[in-house]
């Protein structure tokens, strides 16, 4: 049993029912006894990118919070020990990593002492063991 936090893109390609989303990915979110989070930047990224290019991100934040409730999906807070984290972030890949986004959900499930599931590699260059990229 354990906690997961989804990153955003991996929240939806489980609402889209996506290929992209692994069966490592599927049978970790369908275990049961886990408990699922998706992080309260989430929608804001949503939102943000939708404004941006909408044909990027085909769900909204109202659809997503609903499917959240409906999958049992809770949202995760963000707490001001979630920001300070950041300050430990080492980055130890090659290529800069600039998403906001993407650091601060690895802060709040590295802070809560829960997996981060995602697709995005540049995240495993961290170093950090509670990253899985899929």
């Amino acid at each position: 049993m354990m906690g997961i936090v989804l990153d955003t893109h991996i929240l939806i390609w489980l609402f889209q029912g996506s290929p992209k989303l692994s069966e490592q990915a599927r049978l970790l979110i369908e275990a049961p006894g886990n408990t699922l989070f998706y992080s309260i930047v989430t929608p804001w990224e949503i939102a943000l990118k939708r404004e941006r290019r909408p044909e990027t991100i085909p769900i909204d934040i109202q659809t997503i919070a609903w499917l959240c409730t409906e999958y049992d999906i809770t949202l995760l807070p963000l707490g001001i020990e979630h920001i300070a984290y950041l300050e430990q972030l080492e980055y130890q890949g090659s290529a800069e990593h600039h998403d906001p986004f993407d650091r601060i959900m690895l802060c709040q499930a590295s802070v809560e002492g829960m997996l981060f599931l995602t697709h995005d590699m540049r995240l495993g260059e961290y170093g950090l063991a509670n990253v899985l990229v899929i």
